[in-house]
């Protein structure tokens, strides 16, 4: 049985796989419900023709898991209780569940999509085949760590929280889709950016690709630091360009992906699913 809680960006999921109606994507905000809900799926999508999701909006749960840091050096997480209850739910299912975490993974478009008014780039380790933008600004990849890593500690704390109260559950998050290389639509759907993108215009694909692959793995750093495992999946390939980007067709508005995109997502963890279970 599949479990997934996450965001924004687990609505594609649901579209795809829905055997009826599913969520537009700007209706998950108003998302209140706190237990997972079971919706039945296409024949053949996902194990048992179901999913039970829970998307996290409107539930008053702020960052959901904060971590603590004390004199001594200890790190204490320390989870919103509603969140505590959603994860007492699967104790008992631990052996035949998987956990899949869909949380946040729109801080790097957040923070790269909107042209800056100074250019800037920087050097990605490991990537040399990302360009720096001619005349930009230079800055150290130190400083870009700085100015993501508290838009990313939720989503560490918040995985870290579940594999602790949860030691024996297939636990697996999914990182978001990669930056559209379709700038024609993200201006179709521009979601919150319309303004800026109208005054500033939209940021290199090479810069918006270094935020992203910089965010993963500063999470995967993250969990690894608090010493739990957590398993991670990467943007289906047969979605990915030459460049890295998000092929358009599988793009929806600025920085999600669309129902096809959903389709490719659930049959990486329905063959994940199998090969664990």
């Amino acid at each position: 049985m599949i479990y997934v809680m996450g965001m924004s960006h687990t609505v594609c999921l649901l579209r795809a796989v829905a055997a009826g109606h599913a969520l537009e994507l700007d209706e998950w905000i108003h998302s209140k419900a706190t237990e997972f809900t079971p919706m039945a799926t296409r024949p053949g999508m996902l194990p048992g023709d179901v999913i039970n999701s829970l998307i996290i909006s409107d539930q008053g749960w702020d960052n959901i898991v904060h971590v603590l840091r004390h004199p001594d050096g200890r790190r204490e997480l320390q989870g919103h209780p509603g969140y505590i209850g959603l994860l007492e739910q699967l104790q008992p299912r631990q052996q035949e569940a998987m956990l899949v975490s869909i949380l946040h993974g729109s801080a790097h478009s957040a923070l790269s999509l909107v042209q800056h008014p100074q250019p800037f780039d920087f050097t990605l380790a490991g990537h040399p085949e990302l360009p720096f933008i001619d005349g930009a600004q230079p800055v150290a990849e130190s400083i870009v760590r700085r100015q993501l890593q508290p838009y990313l500690m939720s989503t560490i704390a918040t995985l870290a929280l579940a594999r602790v109260a949860l030691p024996d559950i297939d636990l697996v998050h999914v990182f978001a889709p990669p930056p559209t290389e379709s700038e024609a639509e993200i201006r179709r759907v521009p979601e919150g950016f319309r303004q800026h993108l109208d005054h500033y215009g939209i940021a290199p694909l090479s810069l918006r690709l270094k935020y992203y692959l910089l965010s993963n793995r500063m999470i995967r750093e993250g969990v690894a630091e608090l010493g739990v495992q957590v398993d991670f999946v990467d943007a289906p390939p047969q979605a990915v360009a030459p460049s890295g980007g998000l092929k358009g067709e599988y793009a929806f508005g600025a920085t999600h992906g669309n129902d096809a995109y959903g389709a490719l997502l659930a049959a990486q963890l329905n063959q994940r699913y199998l090969e664990r279970h």
